[in-house]
């Protein structure tokens, strides 16, 4: 499966707000579309019914849960939510599902029949992030795994191909241990993808002394972690124009602090983000998505950041999104099939480190990318993320050459000083 993954892409929906419908039926009419870009998994955020005490907006947030085995009915019904699985699967792609197991709504059903599940403070439910305000943590216990990793089961007897786990980095251990035991009888190939937390967040949760597992402990159960203890860096670049130093220098690290075979989702855009398209030109939008694919793990495009949009919709509200092709996008959007087609190379299964190459000389901005396979063969990556030409230095002359560029099938000579403003993605010529 970790080979496989290393060479797909999953394509992100809310269905409430992917269609001015907001309905099963809607995603369903736009399944040929979601494959034209070559889309391997469709993951659809949270699709159960939504609490109504103390939610946020005007219509809720769909991860505070009322009842994990119900479907929010302005999405559709049981019937419909099938129907999706079955089309899904029909046009060549898997399908995963949000699960939400760290805390329901103040009104669930599981707090309602077992209060004594949930987390306490000063004698009071609530959560342990101040402002989750419209939920309450659970406290997990072994009759409590049971009942969720059963509700796992359900799903993927139904047809569901993977699960992505919210906070997963506060569920014990043992949960996930528990329900990979029982999803092996169903499908052993169903997907973990975990949203790792940010190290700010698990830092602050230890201090607590409450559960928050690092992202070396979560890859003994998880196929796929979010790249977010890193992020928070890039996120500083792009959004507020802080050196890119610490980022870079993290990703050089990254390599050895991960087990050799750990996989991440390459995402900088998602339903929790700001849309990169509100900070960056095109071409920086091209280098950090040609980026993004070329490192080791699995791509991820959040439905209309193919098309630019630059709105981040809102979870509580009703925000629908564009995927309206136009003159000012149908380019990028050609450009995000590119790198998805890339992905695909079933050489990349057999891809062994993407490393982030220190390198004082080249300017700061320039990212350069060497990707080593099991044959030893490489191939060369080079991204400019400022706005401006970025100089190519090399403290190491085995660098230099002619290489063929994957992306425009050119070939170009790569020497001292030369000059980067579009993505790269190189293959050397003998």
């Amino acid at each position: 499966m970790k080979n496989e993954l290393k060479t797909q892409t999953i394509y992100q929906v809310y269905v409430r707000n992917f269609s001015k419908e907001g309905t099963f039926k809607q995603v369903i009419e736009k399944l040929d579309y979601i494959k034209s870009l070559g889309t391997d998994i469709l993951y659809l955020l949270p699709i159960h019914e939504i609490g109504i005490e103390g939610h946020k907006g005007s219509l809720g947030c769909p991860y505070s849960i009322k009842d994990y085995y119900s479907i929010a009915k302005e999405l559709g019904t049981l019937d419909d939510f099938k129907e999706l699985i079955n089309e899904t699967h029909n046009h060549g792609m898997k399908i995963m599902m949000d699960i939400v197991f760290n805390h329901t709504s103040r009104d669930s059903l599981l707090f309602k029949t077992h209060p004594e599940w949930f987390f306490k403070r000063d004698g009071k439910y609530t959560s342990k992030a101040g402002d989750w305000t419209d939920v309450y943590d659970m406290v997990h216990n072994k009759e409590l795994d049971e009942y969720l990793s059963d509700n796992l089961v359900y799903w993927a007897k139904m047809g569901v191909d993977g699960f992505r786990f919210d906070v997963c980095s506060l569920i014990p251990m043992s949960f996930y241990k528990l329900a990979r035991k029982k999803l092996n009888k169903v499908n052993r190939n169903i997907i973990f993808l975990g949203e790792a937390i940010e190290y700010n967040f698990t830092n602050f949760m230890r201090s607590q002394n409450y559960v928050a597992d690092c992202d070396a402990e979560l890859y003994q159960y998880f196929d796929l972690l979010y790249n977010y203890d890193s992020f928070p860096f890039l996120k500083d670049y792009i959004q507020l124009n802080k050196d890119i130093k610490e980022y870079k220098d993290y990703m050089y690290f990254e390599e050895a602090l991960l087990p050799s075979n750990a996989l991440r989702i390459r995402s900088f855009e998602n339903h929790d983000q700001e849309r990169l398209a509100k900070f960056l030109d095109k071409q920086q939008l091209r280098n950090l998505l040609a980026y993004s694919f070329f490192l080791k793990g699995t791509g991820f495009i959040y439905a209309g950041q193919e098309t630019l949009n630059t709105n981040k919709p809102s979870l509580f509200d009703k925000d629908v999104i564009s995927l309206d092709i136009n003159d000012e996008n149908k380019d990028y959007v050609e450009f995000v099939k590119l790198m998805i087609e890339l992905k695909h190379n079933r050489k990349n299964k057999k891809l062994l480190t993407s490393s982030v190459i220190q390198n004082e000389k080249s300017d700061e901005e320039l990212f350069i990318v060497d990707n080593v396979f099991e044959d030893q063969s490489h191939l060369l990556g080079i991204f400019n993320l400022s706005k401006t030409n970025s100089s190519l230095e090399f403290k190491e002359e085995k660098y230099f050459g002619k290489y063929k560029n994957l992306i425009t099938n050119k070939t170009i000579t790569i020497k001292e000083g030369y000059k980067v403003s579009e993505p790269l993605i190189l293959r050397k010529i003998k």
